[in-house]
């Protein structure tokens, strides 16, 4: 086997295993990893989106060594890298489009204890969240508990949120958006 094909081999297999990885940690286990403003969903956009560029570079080197005519083999790395750069430009304006721009905010405990995040995301007319307790830096696990805010609107980035801290859970009051306030409960 050829150097650049191990290479090229493995970039694709350390690609797809770290998407199977962080796909596996959020699916089944309910955690998030999350590197100042990066989570494992965008890192699985990014793989997934660099597989995809591995594979495309790949079929052009494979076609380019393959046909033997020169004009024959023009058009067909023209059309090859024609028609993968149009598709990858397509998923890449997708994964942009449909990113719901993921901001954190850290709620400490006054007294240090447990720290719960604020996830918040909004697309067009529409702001959603869900919380994590932190487990240590970088990790967050799931705790099951969402909200939604109208107009897109961030209370936790627009500072419009009040805390009660409880000894075995974290009580939310925040604006919905909309003028009222929401409560939620996050058990510790």
């Amino acid at each position: 086997m050829r150097r650049e094909t191990k290479v090229f081999l493995t970039l694709l297999a350390l690609s797809v295993s770290g998407w199977l990885f962080l796909f596996g940690m959020s699916y089944f286990g309910g955690l998030v990893v999350q590197l100042g403003g990066v989570n494992s969903f965008c890192m699985m956009k990014t793989l997934s989106l660099g597989s995809f560029l591995l594979l495309l570079i790949w079929g052009v080197r494979v076609i380019a060594r393959r046909i033997g005519n020169v004009w024959a083999r023009t058009a067909a790395l023209t059309a090859a890298v024609l028609l993968g750069g149009a598709v990858w430009l397509i998923l890449l304006f997708f994964a942009l489009f449909f990113d719901g721009n993921a901001s954190y905010v850290p709620l400490h405990a006054p007294d240090g204890s447990w720290t719960v995040v604020a996830e918040e995301e909004s697309w067009l007319l529409g702001g959603w969240g869900r919380f994590y307790r932190k487990v240590c830096p970088g990790l967050l696990q799931d705790t099951g508990v969402t909200y939604l805010a109208d107009d897109g609107f961030r209370p936790f980035s627009d500072d419009a949120f009040r805390l009660e801290w409880e000894a075995e859970r974290l009580v939310i009051w925040y604006q919905d958006g909309a003028g009222g306030w929401a409560r939620r409960e996050v058990p510790k």
